[in-house]
């Protein structure tokens, strides 16, 4: 391997860590956009009161997990939300995996460099 092509293959890994680190930030944001969702929901829920008694409309931890759920599905900005997270978890994933087959390229390149330039035949 001479020095042009290990600068070519360090290149793609630094962009490749660049890439990550993006997809990273994206997928931290969606999480934290679908946090806020959830919470704005479980907001709405335990004020919801029961027009005829004035009590909690929800009273016990099942029934408000479910009126959580069933806000979940009818509300398209949750659903969309949450596809942008399991998107961006795939991405980071992606790039993770490439990222190390990358490296390891690089490596057994590096390595394979050296033990020929250590036994190359002697005129």
């Amino acid at each position: 391997m001479d020095r042009r092509e290990f600068d070519i293959r360090n290149g793609e890994l630094m962009h490749l860590r660049n890439r990550l680190h993006t997809e990273q930030v994206a997928l931290q944001d969606a999480k934290l956009k679908l946090s806020l969702i959830e919470a704005e929901m479980r907001v709405q829920i335990a004020q919801a009161l029961n027009p005829e008694t004035g009590k909690a409309l929800y009273s016990n931890e099942a029934l408000r997990e479910a009126a959580l759920l069933e806000m979940q599905d009818v509300q398209a900005d949750w659903r969309q939300t949450q596809v942008a997270v399991r998107e961006g978890e795939r991405k980071v994933a992606m790039t993770r995996a490439t990222i190390e087959f990358t490296a390891n390229e690089l490596a057994y390149a590096i390595a394979r460099a050296a033990f020929d330039a250590e036994h190359e035949p002697q005129d």
